[in-house]
């Protein structure tokens, strides 16, 4: 509560426009009783600011339904529309305020048509710089707003492209592991047929059962990779040799779940002797995937 009522425009529309609506005025109105002080005015002279600020309050709520009606509009055109409505609320203001002030200024009536233009454009500074807030906070809540939409529009590309990556089953790996378990039962090596289908009924329940978008710890990472590798070791036997060397650090280090799979596809896939073996390193415990790197 206390973040939001420091931040008034990340209010809600409608609370953040009444709060600031009221407190403008209301400091308007504080403002014209300290001129009034100031200037030695009579005990009762306050309630020439208070219609002037009641009177604006007013008039500029309907300034605020126009502009939300004419928001689309071209610029010209919204211009066309907006002055005389920013000249005639002017001289409403000074018309309502002018009956309150002549009962203590009795040569402040206007006599000539002249005057009356004069007096009547009084105000209009005041009206053109709640219109101008107004137009301004309000473009500022229209950015705001495209770019929260862009940056989900980002983060459902990223979240497409980590289902993607859930989803995808290297063909070949399938191609290969079935293979591999037909000629096993050809050969009438049961045991590791068997053995085979269970790692891979184990494998394939896993890349389906975990949440893509869950993060994992590196531990509970290299647990599933552990099962894609048990199917790779039977089919190459000694060809394949698995060496793990990792810094305690790194066991917390946060990852998107089955993100180290594709990545161990190639070495398992076409051994060679000139091959690094694997690494991984976190820069602290509590790393996260941002972090952490593997080579």
């Amino acid at each position: 509560m206390a973040i939001a009522a420091s931040r008034p425009l990340d209010m809600p529309r409608q609370q953040a426009f009444w709060l600031l609506h009221l407190a403008g005025w209301s400091a308007y109105f504080a403002q014209g009783c300290l001129y009034a002080v100031a200037h030695g005015k009579p005990s009762g002279y306050w309630v020439v600011p208070l219609t002037a600020a009641t009177t604006g309050a007013v008039v500029t709520l309907g300034l605020r339904y126009l502009l939300r009606a004419c928001w689309g509009l071209p610029p010209r055109r919204l211009l066309a529309v907006m002055v005389p409505a920013i000249l005639v609320s002017s001289a409403v203001i000074d018309f309502v305020t002018r009956e309150a002030l002549v009962d203590f200024c009795e040569t402040c009536r206007p006599t000539t048509r002249l005057e009356f233009i004069a007096y009547s454009l009084g105000y209009i500074y005041v009206v053109l710089a709640w219109v101008g807030a107004y137009m301004g906070i309000k473009y500022y809540r229209q950015l705001q707003g495209e770019t929260e939409r862009a940056l989900a529009a980002r983060s459902m590309a990223h979240q497409a492209q980590l289902k993607m990556l859930r989803y995808q089953l290297n063909p070949h790996f399938l191609f290969n592991t079935l293979n591999a378990i037909s000629t096993l039962i050809l050969d009438r090596d049961n045991a590791t047929a068997n053995r085979m289908v269970q790692s891979l009924s184990s494998f394939l329940r896993h890349s389906l059962d975990n949440d893509p978008m869950q993060r994992v710890t590196l531990r509970q990472e290299l647990d599933a990779l552990t099962l894609y590798l048990d199917i790779e070791k039977i089919r190459f036997a000694e060809r394949l040799r698995i060496e793990t060397a990792i810094d305690e650090d790194c066991w917390r280090a946060l990852l998107p779940s089955l993100l180290l799979q594709p990545w161990s596809r190639t070495p398992s896939s076409t051994p060679s002797p000139s091959r690094s073996p694997a690494a991984c390193c976190a820069s602290k415990p509590n790393a996260t995937a941002s972090n952490w790197c593997c080579a």
